[in-house]
């Protein structure tokens, strides 16, 4: 059944007032380019550059956080 959604199911995002989750139109792009079906239509298939430059990153200095200059913009609670 799972296998079954996955394969052929179509990709549908929470409301966000009922789930009371907000994604960007930049995050919701992000995401449905990560799990198009067709492998070589996703994003990053051609080259990882797909990734880093898609507009959901757009405030990501690259640099920095591969030298660990910067601190992660959100830290979620363990419980």
């Amino acid at each position: 059944m799972v296998t079954k959604l996955i394969q052929k199911g179509k990709l549908v995002f929470p409301d966000a007032t009922r789930h009371k989750i907000y994604m960007s139109a930049d995050m919701q792009d992000f995401i449905s380019g990560l799990l198009v079906k067709e492998p070589t239509k996703r994003l990053g298939y051609k080259s990882r550059s797909d990734i880093l430059d898609h507009p959901w990153f757009k405030n990501v200095n690259w640099e920095s956080l591969k030298k660990k200059k910067i601190k992660a913009p959100y830290f979620p609670e363990c419980t």
